[in-house]
């Protein structure tokens, strides 16, 4: 299979004896083009790369011993990245004496299956290892070294590798620093690499097995090795060096496998340990190797016992998150509802509220505590009853008639709030849309009737159901203005949404058991004694509308949403054509628009506009348009594409996503709509202009290659944005010459696309206008803007056009995609 490349360093390849120059499009076989990207020369056109998002690997669980002797930097980097990549294993630290700052974070690691073993001195790795393994609950050990970093899948992997043949007993990851050929050359350039790097190069790998001894920095020890040979002979070799291949010599001897698992990718800074302790990592294998070799010549006896002393240790428990259920009657339903929690969840402190239920005897089944109201007091004050009550960082807050029946799903949605501090709410169901009149569209539900397919396994939504929803613990509680029940789920997304917050809905298989009505406690004598549930429903409807119609509609378009800039400086009749235009014509996005500090009444009609879309920043003073745009360029730094709208501009209907179409088929760093350029040129329309660029046909419609576009109706290739745009002044300087740079040193190409036509309300520009910076109407008179329509498009005009074509052809060809 071949892959697109980008060249973004000038090199021969001398395999090939080919030069390839900046900005080069290449179609390469894709270990030629890995190769490329992986020494820094290449970069993966958009759509290319290897996909990093991969599902979890199934597995059994499988016990990981990490060794800690402080080097803390290194240690909290492996704990978070081991907590983020892997699933389904038991944690067990040995610390080897470390100092006072690292025995507390150690002591205040939270997962759920965590043992620390503290040592009051140094006993070295081979003992620790053998303290580790007398420890493990589980058939698999994984041995880690605290100074590396994981990636998706890398224990799934390795676990795989036992799959390879019955007698594999050991299996080793890829790495980029070891003394073995389980680090390939390519690797070793990427020592320092950060995670996103680690991410990209385990993306590559490929699943393979090799029969190889493989070393300590990570490797995964099949409990059946042990029991037939023993541990690791600690007195052998001392503090560290050797006893991992002494055992890895011994477990072939006594027919054994060990193989390298080369899909699997461990990153290994290296000796961050040993250097920390003023050790010789040299020195020591120096010392050791003598030792080791001379072990081999004897291979009468291969057990070791695991003689090791454990002192008393602690298994520390994660935090529990509290759950609050309400409750009234219906004892079946309640009980398929805990069996349920219980069954799927650990570390868990679950709260029952009751509203007066007949019997509360079958609750003592289960390991909950009970509120018991002596009458109905309404779902949304017994929820709120528990909320008071909860302590910890997230709050479960669920009905007694709904099953998850997804295993772990509250550590999930934890996890996800813990990587995404912008989520508020993950639910198990909700809605898409949420009308002006109150209703709500576009359910996303792991209910199967409702058929949705998660295309993800969390979506944004506008608002959850009240099933059941993870919600984070910053104080916030049901309103009870709302009485019994109804909307007061809505209402807290709302509040959440008020406060910055996302809402999310989990893929999981739910089973709602009131979902057609039937079971519900709406059906219950003990609420339909005291409520009208019609006209509470009703009432609650017109409470949630006026409470929240200053937001209200809302719609969540996707996680898709292409980020959009607009700067305004006054011209207010301009810039309300320019976002009428925007808002009726354009899907998937999101507004920043950035105020130069209007005086003619824009800023006030900017805040009279109620589209969640849209997300205003107001600036004390005009700060230009290089400034704001370099703010909104890195906020979207990851963003695939982003979008420059001037407020004189009427975009089409579609054109975002026509423009996007152009995008995705070539490799070009902007695409502008056609529009009345207002070159300095005495052209109707510019079509003669037009005629002098380099064209291509794509959809029935010319593409115009060129070494620059405009800003305004254009969207760009975040990525090929590799720093600040330098400031200048006004719009010519600063956006048409930072392109114009990278056509002339990356050979990064732009074009305009005539598909579709932008009108541009003020041919005169704001600046020019306004005269808001010093000298700009002579920097306008130099560029022959002083005036449209006065100059003639010369001879020298067409030879440089010319010149221009010739050069955009060679870099055109180079794509290998298309022709001019």
């Amino acid at each position: 299979m071949k892959k697109r490349i980008r060249i973004i360093k000038e090199f021969e390849d001398k395999l090939n004896g080919q030069t390839y120059l900046v900005g080069g499009i290449f179609l390469a076989p894709e270990e030629v083009a890995k190769r490329f990207v992986l020494r820094g020369d290449a970069e993966w056109i958009d759509g290319e790369k290897t996909n990093t998002t991969i599902g979890f690997i199934k597995h059994p669980k499988v016990s990981i011993v990490i060794l800690v002797k402080d080097a803390l930097d290194y240690v909290k980097k492996c704990i978070e990245s081991l907590i983020k990549y892997t699933e389904d294993f038991e944690l067990i630290i040995i610390d080897n004496d470390s100092s006072s700052q690292t025995k507390k974070y150690l002591a205040g690691i939270n997962y759920p299956d965590y043992t620390l073993i503290t040592n009051p001195k140094n006993k070295g790795v081979g003992y620790g290892w053998n303290q580790g393994i007398k420890v493990s609950k589980y058939n698999y050990i994984c041995f880690l070294n605290s100074d590396t970093l994981l990636s998706n899948n890398w224990l799934g992997k390795l676990i795989k590798g036992f799959k390879y043949s019955p007698d594999v007993g050991i299996a080793g990851p890829s790495t980029c620093y070891s003394a073995t050929i389980q680090s390939p050359q390519v690797f070793r350039a990427f020592r320092n690499a950060d995670q996103d790097k680690v991410n990209t190069i385990a993306a590559m790998l490929k699943e393979d097995y090799i029969e190889t001894p493989v070393v300590g920095f990570c490797f995964v020890i099949a409990k059946k090795v042990f029991d037939k040979i023993g541990a690791f002979d600690y007195k052998r070799y001392g503090i560290a060096c050797g006893e991992d291949m002494d055992l890895i010599w011994r477990a072939m001897k006594a027919g054994f496998k060990s193989i390298w698992c080369r899909d699997s990718y461990v990153h290994h800074f290296g000796n961050c340990t040993t250097k920390e302790m003023g050790l010789n990592p040299h020195a020591m294998r120096v010392k050791n190797t003598p030792i080791l070799n001379e072990r081999m010549k004897d291979i009468t006896n291969l057990y070791i016992e695991n003689d090791v002393e454990i002192p008393k240790f602690k298994q520390i428990e994660a935090d529990k998150t509290d759950v609050i259920m309400a409750t009234l009657d219906r004892e079946v339903e309640t009980t398929r509802t805990l069996s349920s929690l219980f069954k799927n969840n650990k570390n868990i402190n679950v709260i029952v509220v009751d509203n007066g239920s007949d019997d509360l005897d079958y609750l003592k089944k289960f390991d909950v505590k009970v509120i018991a109201n002596k009458e109905n007091a309404g779902a949304i004050k017994a929820l709120n009853q528990g909320i008071g009550l909860a302590k910890s960082k997230y709050i479960v807050v669920m009905h007694n008639d709904i099953a998850i029946d997804n295993n772990g799903w509250i550590a999930s949605a934890i996890k996800f709030m813990e990587a995404n501090p912008d989520a508020g709410i993950v639910g198990t169901s909700g809605w898409l849309e949420i009308k002006s009149n109150g209703s709500h569209n576009d359910i996303v539900s792991g209910i199967a009737v409702y058929g949705y397919k998660f295309k993800s396994d969390f979506v944004e939504v506008a608002v959850t159901d009240g099933q059941c929803n993870v919600i984070r613990n910053i104080g916030l509680t049901f309103d009870e203005k709302y009485g019994f029940t109804h909307f007061y789920d809505k209402d807290l997304s709302f509040q959440y949404r008020s406060k910055g917050y996302k809402v999310y809905v989990m893929k999981a298989k739910v089973n709602h058991f009131a979902d057609d009505g039937k079971l519900s406690t709406v059906e219950s004598q003990k609420y339909k004694s005291k409520i009208n549930d019609t006209q509470l429903k009703s009432e609650n409807k017109k409470k949630f509308i006026d409470k929240w119609k200053d937001i209200i509609p809302v719609k969540i378009a996707g996680n898709d949403l292409i980020p959009i800039l607009m700067i305004t400086y006054n011209r207010l009749p301009y810039t309300k054509k320019a976002i009428k235009a925007l808002l009726e014509n354009t899907k998937n996005c999101k507004i920043s628009i950035f105020d130069n500090n209007s005086t003619d009444g824009t800023q006030e009609y900017l805040t009279s506009i109620k589209d969640e879309r849209i997300i205003l920043h107001f600036n004390k003073e005009n700060e230009g348009i290089i400034k704001p745009k370099n703010i909104f360029l890195d906020k979207y730094k990851n963003s695939k594409y982003v979008a420059f709208v001037d407020n004189d501009c009427i975009v089409p209907k579609g054109w975002l996503r026509a423009l996007k179409a152009v995008m995705d088929k070539f490799p070009l760093l902007a695409v502008q709509l056609e529009h009345y350029v207002g070159l300095g040129w005495d052209f109707k329309k510019n079509i003669d202009w037009f005629k002098h660029l380099y064209h291509i046909d794509f959809n029935g419609h010319n593409l115009y290659l060129n070494n620059f576009v405009g800003g305004g109706g254009t969207l760009v290739r975040r990525s090929y944005i590799t720093g600040p745009i330098p400031e200048a002044k006004g719009t010519l300087l600063g956006w048409g010459n930072y392109i114009r740079d990278r056509f002339n040193e990356d050979r990064l190409i732009s074009g305009f696309y005539d598909g579709l036509f932008m009108k541009l309300c003020d041919m005169s520009g704001t600046n020019k206008k306004n005269y808001d910076f010093p000298g700009y109407k002579e920097e306008l008179n130099n560029l022959g803007r002083g005036e449209f329509g006065l100059q003639e498009f010369s001879k020298a005009d067409e030879q440089y056009y010319e010149k221009l074509r010739n050069i955009i052809d060679d870099i055109v060809k180079s794509w290998n995609i298309c022709s001019g």
